[in-house]
């Protein structure tokens, strides 16, 4: 159950194409919510930092922490990720070029609160478009899930340059149905990454 309710949280969480950057340290807030169709919504906040680091390759890595909590409930995430670029002409100088990036990688989660204490570990996968809309800003579509039972989480998100760093907002989404419940989770980011 802790993958359906923090599944939006990394996805609505847009990759930051900060120009010229080679190591990225990234912070944000996150809201998730969660309807169950059959006892209704509750709202998970709390917070995400990541570390991202791109080369001349095509490669990159990124791990990254999250802590949400409701409901008497927190979550917390640890993920790493390696993202290989298939396409990538993207120039923020000039606001023109476009990147997709294939990533494949390992998540934990950890669930506290109402007498639970669990850990559950996955392999999970995705792919992410990019494009510019102008100089300095970029669009950027997602989908991923774990791989194992493969529910797709849809992502869109919007970033912002402003020198060396980007201000960046996603939404992400989801939905399953286990039983006779229906469960959607949705999620929104606002965050900021700096590169040196």
């Amino acid at each position: 159950m802790n993958k359906k309710i923090i599944s939006a949280t990394i996805i609505a969480t847009s990759m930051a194409c900060v120009a010229n950057a080679e190591t990225k340290i990234g912070v944000s807030y996150i809201s998730n919510t969660v309807n169950f169709s059959s006892i209704g919504k509750y709202t998970f906040d709390g917070y995400g930092i990541s570390i991202i680091s791109e080369g001349e390759s095509k490669l990159s890595t990124s791990i990254g922490y999250s802590s949400i909590g409701g409901a008497d409930l927190t979550f917390s995430q640890f993920s790493t990720i390696v993202g290989y670029d298939l396409i990538n002409d993207l120039d923020l100088s000039t606001g023109s070029g476009n990147r997709l990036r294939a990533g494949i990688g390992y998540e934990r989660i950890e669930t506290s609160g109402l007498g639970i204490n669990d850990s559950e570990g996955s392999v999970v996968a995705g792919l992410e478009y990019d494009f510019a809309l102008s100089k300095d800003i970029t669009m950027d579509f997602s989908l991923s899930g774990v791989v194992d039972d493969f529910i797709p989480t849809y992502g869109i998100g919007i970033g912002y340059n402003v020198g060396n760093g980007e201000i960046s907002a996603g939404y992400g989404f989801s939905e399953d149905t286990i039983g006779a419940t229906k469960i959607e989770v949705s999620g929104f980011t606002i965050g900021y990454t700096h590169g040196f």
